[in-house]
């Protein structure tokens, strides 16, 4: 029981850093233009807390996690990543002439509803280069105070 009684504390510390959280929101552009729909992802460079983020229509992001809204002050590894987006299997081929080109495209977004339908999940438009999904591509310092901080991604 004592030992539990030491442990307690850790325990309430693991996740985003209980109430110490600082307030993190910014924006992602590509190329100068707004990035829609990507996840944004805060890893801590000292241990395994993570906050994460959506960007809205305008690439506008706010970090959250399980104790809250932000994240911890320290130094982050960030990831951005483009959402994809599954494949609508309603009925994708009600309409359609057999044998053609449209015909064998709405097959296969059918059979994306089946057990292969990650080989045909779509990335959206405007899709962010994978480097910038990489572990330790981009870096950000979260301070003690609310935080803006942008991200101005490129192509290249």
């Amino acid at each position: 029981m004592k030992n539990l009684l030491l442990l307690l504390p850790i325990l309430l510390l693991v996740g985003c850093g209980g109430a110490n959280l600082t307030r993190v929101s910014g924006t992602v552009t590509l190329d100068g233009a707004p990035v829609v729909d990507a996840v944004v992802t805060f890893i801590s460079d000292s241990g395994g807390l993570v906050s994460t983020g959506s960007t809205d229509m305008t690439g506008k992001y706010t970090l959250a996690c399980q104790e809250g809204v932000g994240a911890s002050p320290g130094a982050y590894s960030v990831k951005i990543k483009s959402r994809e987006k599954p494949v609508d299997t309603s009925n994708p081929m009600a309409g359609l002439s057999e044998g053609t080109p449209e015909y064998m495209e709405a097959y296969k977004k059918q059979m994306a509803g089946g057990a292969n339908r990650a080989a045909y999940q779509e990335k959206p438009k405007g899709a962010i280069p994978e480097k910038y999904s990489a572990a330790g591509a981009l870096k950000a310092t979260v301070g003690k105070t609310a935080e803006t901080i942008d991200f101005k991604l490129e192509r290249k």
